[in-house]
């Protein structure tokens, strides 16, 4: 199963552990979008949302947004498992 989820200039999309390899996608990153690259600002890893760095208090990005990828992330990953 893979998915993505965009709101404006953030998205919630599936992908593997190793995030360049093939396969299965097993987890979940949430990324923002400047012009043409986007960067991780979160990740999900054994089930837990782990944040790089402090990228959520370095980006501008709408909370209600952020929140709302974060939940939708939870739900996805728990229908993975089944």
């Amino acid at each position: 199963m893979s998915f993505n989820i965009r709101m404006k200039n953030i998205e919630l999309r599936s992908c593997n552990e190793q995030l360049f390899s093939k396969g299965r996608h097993t987890t979940a990153e949430i990324v923002k979008w400047n012009i043409d690259h986007c960067y991780t600002i979160a990740y999900w890893k054994d089930g837990d949302l782990k944040y790089v760095g402090i990228r959520p208090l370095d980006v501008i990005i709408n909370n209600e947004d952020f929140n709302y990828l974060i939940r939708q992330g939870y739900e996805l990953l728990e229908l993975m498992k089944k």
